[in-house]
């Protein structure tokens, strides 16, 4: 076999999902979410498992694998119909859901005025431009200590969670 579940392998390491849940600075519920695919990490988290494990995730069918070898191994050890489906999991993943930052405006039914003026409400100035860029994927660093006030404000209004909605930017840069 080339992988594990993430739990039993979390279990083989001697972790629990509280000690995974502190060094990730999160719940245990959100850990024991995950496990179940219940909800999905963002790529930052399932980067940090990896690192924090030293093991490479897989994820395929909605489960998430740690591989005991090395990622072109896991890939020839696919059926090509398999790794085709694979692969289009895999992408869909890096796009986040799928959504841009205008389809949570679109979804919530309001126009880029009202939502940058719903931004400048919450004393975080935001001009219609700006908002565009966002919604273009046209920003520099998503890191940039006001691009991260930003997005949070933008998604607060939205009422999405930050991280999806970095994602969404991300999937347009």
């Amino acid at each position: 076999m080339i992988a594990v579940s993430l739990a039993d392998f979390i279990k083989q390491r001697g972790m629990n999902q509280a000690e995974l849940a502190e060094v990730l600075h999160t719940t245990p519920a959100t850990v024991s979410r995950w496990l179940s695919a219940r909800r999905h990490m963002t790529l930052e988290q399932v980067a940090k498992v990896g690192q924090i494990l030293n093991v490479d995730i897989l994820i395929r069918d909605g489960q998430m694998y740690c591989l005991d070898r090395k990622w072109d191994q896991a890939e020839e050890a696919l059926k090509p119909s398999e790794l085709s489906a694979f692969l289009g999991k895999l992408r869909e993943l890096l796009k986040g859901n799928g959504l841009t930052p205008s389809d949570y405006r679109v979804r919530k039914g309001l126009l880029i005025e009202h939502l940058a003026l719903a931004v400048r409400d919450r004393k975080i100035s935001m001009s219609v431009e700006q908002l565009r860029r966002y919604e273009r994927g046209d920003v520099k660093n998503l890191d940039d200590p006001r691009c991260v006030i930003r997005m949070q404000a933008i998604s607060s209004v939205l009422g999405v969670h930050v991280n999806e909605y970095r994602a969404a930017v991300r999937s347009l840069m």
